[in-house]
C-alpha cells in the first residue's frame, strides 16, 4: 500500500490493515504507518510483512560481486527488527510485536530461484544502481555460480527471511 492509495480512504474506515511487502524508505515507513493508524478503527490492528536484510543473501552477495555493483541497495529496502518496533511505537501502535521468520526455498533449476525472487521483487529495485547492462553471458554466468553456490542434495536450496510487525490501534 501506498500512502497516496490510503488518502482516499474516510478515517477509522477499517478493523484490519495487511501490507505485504511494501517498497518504502525509512522516510516513508512513517508516513506509512501514519496512515493506517488513521484508517484503522479504534482497537484496529495491522500486520505488515516485510522483506530482511538477510533474506537471500547468498544470491545478494553473489550478484553484487558478480556485476561489481557497488551500490548496496541493490535490492529491496529492508528494516531491522528494532527499527521497525520503534517506528510503530512512534506512530501511537500499542501491543507492538516483530518477529523475524527464515524459510528455506527450493527448486530444481536456478532460472526458477531467480524468476522466484524476482517475483518478490527482491532483484527489481535497484536504486541509484551503475545502469550496467547484464547481456545473456553475464547472465549465464550467473547462474552457474549460483547452481555451483546454492546446489544441496539435488536442489537449488536458498533462504528467505521475513520480518512480521503487528500492532494495535487503542484510541
Amino acid at each position: 500500500m501506498h500512502d497516496s492509495d490510503l488518502s482516499n480512504i474516510k478515517e477509522k474506515d477499517f478493523d484490519f490493515c495487511i501490507s505485504l511487502f511494501p517498497v518504502v524508505s525509512q522516510k516513508n515507513l512513517s508516513k506509512l504507518l501514519l496512515s493506517s493508524y488513521r484508517i484503522l478503527s479504534k482497537e484496529g490492528r495491522f500486520i505488515f510483512i516485510f522483506h530482511s536484510m538477510d533474506s537471500c543473501i547468498a544470491i545478494k552477495n553473489l550478484f553484487e560481486n558478480l556485476f561489481y555493483i557497488e551500490n548496496k541497495q541493490s535490492f529491496l529496502p529492508c528494516f531491522d527488527i528494532l527499527s521497525l518496533g520503534n517506528y510503530a511505537n512512534s506512530t501511537g501502535y500499542k501491543n507492538i510485536l516483530v518477529d523475524k521468520s527464515k524459510y528455506t526455498i527450493s527448486s530444481n533449476k536456478v532460472d526458477e530461484l531467480w524468476k522466484f525472487n524476482r517475483d518478490l521483487g527482491e532483484s527489481n529495485y535497484i536504486l541509484n544502481r551503475n545502469k550496467s547492462y547484464i547481456n545473456k553471458t553475464k547472465y549465464k554466468i550467473f547462474k552457474d555460480a549460483l547452481h555451483d553456490k546454492l546446489f544441496k542434495n539435488k536442489k537449488i536450496m536458498s533462504e528467505i527471511s521475513i520480518n512480521f510487525l503487528t500492532g494495535k490501534k487503542t484510541n
